[in-house]
């Protein structure tokens, strides 16, 4: 079988915000459940090839207090250098109706915004955010961006951003919690 030309492609019929707001932030392929009185519906299309045509994407989520941080690309392809907008967001499970809230704390990555042998992009930021709080009201998301720039070190492998993100929860126990997400620009696509 010859697979040069075929692309990767990732089709969800959602946003991270909807898919925050389910009661788990995942589903299989084709898998139907109810969101909010109205039919969701996962729809993915792979196919494989060799790193030609491949885009960023993934959804990921952590769990944090009684609720998901998800967010989305989370991986980055390919490096081209690019800042990439990435949408994260904060669902309190609990549904009740109080206040909840984002705040990204912080951006760090694995590698040095440049190496010995320029090798890692263009000087200038790899990354962009806001870390003024964001806030909604249960069962709505907290949701915000932030931006990574698409690229990493020639030699050094992949590249890990690490997010460090606060997600509050205002009923009335208040609580906070911090946690870490990651998103990759991987060093290649490989070729199998």
């Amino acid at each position: 079988m010859n697979l040069t030309g075929l692309r990767i492609v990732l089709v969800a019929a959602a946003t991270v915000a909807a898919i925050a707001a389910a009661p788990r932030a995942w589903a299989e392929d084709g898998e139907s459940f109810n969101q909010n009185g109205q039919p969701f519906r996962c729809n993915f299309e792979l196919s494989c090839g060799h790193g030609h045509g491949h885009k960023s994407g993934g959804i990921g989520s952590v769990a944090c207090n009684d609720g998901n941080v998800v967010f989305s690309p989370s991986s980055l392809w390919p490096p081209n250098h690019k800042l990439v907008t990435i949408d994260v967001a904060y669902l309190d499970n609990d549904s009740d109706a109080d206040s909840t809230g984002l705040t990204i704390n912080s951006i760090s990555s694995n590698q040095d915004a440049e190496d010995a042998t320029g090798s890692c992009g263009p000087a200038g930021p790899d990354w962009i955010f806001d870390s003024t709080p964001v806030t909604s009201t249960d069962p709505s998301a907290a949701a915000t961006t932030f931006q990574l720039r698409s690229e990493r070190c020639g030699n050094a492998g992949d590249r890990i951003y690490d997010v460090n993100v606060t997600c509050t929860d205002g009923g009335s126990e208040a609580t906070q919690q911090t946690v870490d997400v990651f998103v990759t620009v991987a060093h290649s696509q490989g070729h199998h």
